[in-house]
């Protein structure tokens, strides 16, 4: 009995964690099962607040009767890679945060709605679309660009390679000796 109220317990406190992180809507909470049947009749979607994604489900309860209105409510993964959200703005506008795909990373704009693409704060927008992750920082070698590099007098080239944060790969080019960032390493080895 003790560990079933343990595992309870631990169950209950991941839910609460995981659920924490999404909006608050009480509809990306929900307590009902995911059932998933091939060729069900009654097709829902519910939010998984662990795998932090809408899923579908043949219980006729689901929250929302189609994936975009459960993307849009419950911030899945899936808004992340999706066109932000567009409406004519009948009245006040107010700072949004949405992901960028070509540059991944929440940059901030203005808009009147907080839906699907468009995040009230950066904090949220991060959450959901990079697990949490911060901003590089600009001071931290590996996330500075790798610079101009300056044509020498010198009659070498060496092969040396950059980290390029939004591809997450080092790029090899040829350094003549002058110029550059600190982002530039001798091989693709860890040091």
């Amino acid at each position: 009995m003790e560990m079933y109220r343990k595992l309870s317990f631990f169950l209950f406190l991941g839910l609460c964690t995981a659920a924490s992180r999404s909006t608050k809507d009480p509809r990306c909470i929900s307590d009902k099962t995911i059932i998933t049947t091939p060729g069900c009749l009654t097709l829902r979607w519910q939010f998984n607040p662990f795998k932090r994604t809408c899923i579908e489900t043949c219980n006729k309860d689901g929250p929302f009767d189609s994936k975009f209105a459960c993307d849009g409510v419950c911030r899945s993964v899936d808004v992340c890679e999706e066109p932000r959200a567009v409406s004519s703005c009948g009245g006040e506008v107010h700072p949004v945060y949405y992901y960028n795909p070509n540059t991944r990373q929440c940059e901030k704009d203005i808009g009147c709605i907080y839906s699907g693409n468009n995040f009230p704060t950066i904090t949220e927008c991060r959450e959901t679309c990079m697990g949490g992750r911060p901003t590089p920082p600009k001071l931290q070698k590996c996330f500075q660009p790798p610079g101009q590099v300056l044509p020498c007098r010198k009659a070498y080239q060496l092969p040396r390679f950059y980290y390029n944060y939004y591809i997450n790969q080092c790029i090899r080019f040829l350094y003549q000796g002058c110029g550059g960032s600190p982002n530039r390493f001798r091989s693709t080895k860890p040091a």
